[in-house]
């Protein structure tokens, strides 16, 4: 591991750091004199890199339980709460995070007026190289499951600040539940009642680890570490904070990245596009081509049939038999069916064809009947929805209307003597 700076901020105590076992300064409450002091420290290192270690009371690191969202719905969500974080000014964290099948936001904001401002605006100051800020309660989570076993259940981690003063964080999974001081075991006590009126079962599955060599009468089994760096050399390992600290970008850099976050979501769509158009048309010739191998078995199989057989006369007998199948219908009852349908719209039939081809037809020419305000194409429609209840299975096709003018065409008068003549023709 390469040599480090790591700046470790308390309430009441700043302290320096060079890798993580060295303690090369460390200053109580005077934090004016500490900057100044640390300064001339740390420029006489200037390529050294730094990292501030935050463990702070009072950091506000809120959580929201997200709804179920769409994809789109998430980033427009995201684009949302990124732009009301930046609009408080000041320095802001987010990350997303999943437990139980929920999803997570947690986020912190650092207001221009808050201490650690300055220290933040400070560190910017410093030619060192940024490592990054570690809210040291909020990376105990890690620390945590490589030091217990994994749980689904609730784990707590108790870990010194000062020679009088400790702190304890609770997690369940990876919510940060509690991040609070205790002097004594009765403040331990008071937290898990706090926590239990909204999570009932913690008492029962709480995993405690302990780098503090104290007896806890009211805990479960405690876990102690002999260690009590080990949690330092911990934060000293990792590579990444939770969060990373954002000032509002610069108005045309963000417009920048609404750009080109535009562009990069419409390269997708069309890329999908693309893809969804290739599958479908992978889909479709595989079925037209599973088709083609159908007709070629097929084809085959009749080929190896007719094979020195005389085509043209198995021809002129499937004709003959198409024409001796169309006689067999009985045509008295087809005429009873189309006396039923003529009478039960009054109709006068004017001519009546028949014809036996592969299929039987029947042209039929009538005259509309006479109803006085009633539109043709309304009787026309009826009838021809009782020709195919009358015929079912069959095909009717119109080839003359009984209107010219207007499908809503209507008898006007009594004196009006010509019936309109329509003409249409079953194929059975």
């Amino acid at each position: 591991m390469k040599e480090k700076f790591f700046l470790y901020l308390t309430n009441s105590t700043t302290t320096l750091y060079k890798g993580a076992h060295e303690k090369i300064y460390s200053l109580q409450d005077n934090f004016e004199q500490a900057r100044s002091e640390l300064h001339t420290i740390l420029i006489r290192s200037p390529k050294i890199p730094l990292r501030l270690l935050i463990d702070l009371n009072h950091q506000d690191i809120r959580e929201e339980k997200l709804p179920p969202l769409l994809p789109w719905d998430r980033v427009r969500f995201f684009f949302y709460k990124k732009a009301e974080l930046y609009a408080l000014d000041g320095y802001v964290g987010f990350t997303f995070f999943k437990q139980e099948g929920d999803s997570y936001f947690r986020w912190i904001h650092i207001s221009q007026n808050d201490s650690l401002s300055t220290w933040l605006s400070w560190l910017t100051s410093l030619a060192n190289p940024d490592q990054g800020t570690f809210f040291v309660p909020l990376e105990a989570r890690g620390f945590l499951k490589s030091n217990l076993p994994s749980s689904k259940g609730y784990q707590m981690l108790i870990y010194p600040i000062s020679s009088h003063e400790n702190r304890h964080v609770i997690f369940k999974g990876n919510r940060l539940l509690l991040s609070r001081l205790s002097q004594k075991e009765e403040d331990l006590k008071t937290s898990l009642h706090f926590i239990s009126r909204a999570h009932q079962d913690i008492h029962e599955n709480l995993q405690v680890l302990s780098l503090v060599k104290e007896d806890f009468v009211t805990l479960p089994e405690v876990k102690v570490l002999p260690n009590p760096q080990a949690f330092l050399n911990f934060l000293a390992s990792q590579r990444h904070p939770t969060f990373t600290l954002q000032r509002h970008p610069p108005f045309r850099f963000l417009w920048l990245r609404i750009s080109m976050g535009i562009v990069f979501v419409g390269l997708l769509i069309l890329i999908g596009l693309y893809f969804y158009q290739g599958y479908d048309f992978k889909n479709k010739k595989l079925e037209v081509r599973a088709k083609i191998d159908i007709l070629k078995a097929k084809t085959h199989h009749l080929r190896t049939l007719l094979e020195s057989k005389d085509v043209r006369t198995l021809r002129t007998a499937l004709v003959q038999y198409h024409h001796l199948k169309s006689l067999t219908i009985n045509p008295l009852k087809i005429i009873n069916q189309l006396s039923t349908l003529l009478n039960m719209h009054k109709l006068r039939l004017h001519q009546l064809k028949w014809h036996n081809e592969a299929k039987p037809e029947l042209i039929i020419s009538f005259w509309m009947g006479n109803r006085l305000g009633s539109a043709l194409a309304a009787q026309f429609e009826s009838f021809l929805t009782s020709c195919q209840n009358i015929f079912p299975g069959s095909h009717i096709h119109v080839l003359k209307a009984p209107f010219n003018s207007s499908s809503h065409e209507i008898y006007k008068s009594h004196v009006d003597q010509s019936l309109p003549l329509a003409q249409i023709k079953i194929v059975l």
